[in-house]
């Protein structure tokens, strides 16, 4: 009887249980949307083989898969561009094209599996046409400065061809510095522009290509040419 008039008594006092009930609810709801939304648009460093729409387009010669390996070299030792496990701590890209102007757009990474991914093998689906490829070491800095970094990033002239389904476009040869991690490892901080090459590395990128696309037919294996500031930036389709 006591304990029922203890709570009749006071209402009040159970009603700010009840609201702290909520406000931690929502609290943890709006953490896990946070969390959520991160993970998207930080990106995971996964297989992502081509649509069933996009091979219906490579097949209709709309698009053309465009496959490039990066490797890297830091202080002598071998360094894994696509190690780790959102897109951010990888190296990444950006893509000027017709749209664009030139200028490019961040890019996903998109590999066509585990293996060839941690062997550096990338890949686009483009239309015929124009593009620029920026390159840009994994994030070390604030996010403001580090999406401006491709306007000035190292880039590329891709030029994807009418005729093409299966393109092999280069070996993006990279060398750079690199920050320790916490607990172990390293991390690259920086590209040096001057020293990165293209390398032909057709032989393999076609074994690759025949493995993963067996009915689009062999490779064109056109190379990408390096642009620097200053050089015209050509956005039309080639002839």
């Amino acid at each position: 009887m006591d304990r029922k008039n203890n709570l009749s008594q006071h209402p009040d006092e159970q009603a700010p249980n009840t609201a702290a009930m909520r406000w931690k609810w929502n609290e943890w709801a709006g953490l896990l949307v946070s969390l959520i939304l991160c993970v998207q648009l930080s990106g995971c460093a996964s297989v992502s083989t081509p649509t069933a729409s996009e091979l219906t387009n490579v097949n209709r010669g709309e698009k053309v898969i465009v496959l490039f390996r990066v490797t890297c070299m830091i202080e002598g030792q071998p360094y894994e561009p696509f190690s780790f496990s959102t897109i951010i701590d990888n190296v990444n890209f950006g893509l000027g094209s017709f749209e664009t102007a030139g200028e490019p757009r961040l890019v996903m990474n998109r590999y066509l599996s585990e293996a060839s991914r941690r062997e550096g093998w990338t890949y686009l689906v483009l239309s015929p046409g124009i593009y620029y490829l920026a390159v840009r070491p994994p994030q070390r800095t604030d996010g403001f400065t580090y999406d401006r970094m491709l306007q000035s990033a190292p880039r590329w002239r891709i030029d994807v061809s009418k005729q093409a389904k299966l393109m092999y476009v280069g070996t993006l040869s990279l060398s750079g510095t690199a920050d320790k991690l916490l607990f172990s490892g390293r991390i690259m901080s920086a590209i040096y522009s001057d020293d990165a090459r293209i390398e032909n590395e057709s032989v393999r990128a076609s074994r690759l290509l025949s493995e993963h696309f067996p009915g689009l037919g062999t490779q064109q294996t056109v190379l990408m040419k390096r642009w620097k500031e200053g050089d015209p930036i050509f956005i039309r389709s080639p002839e």
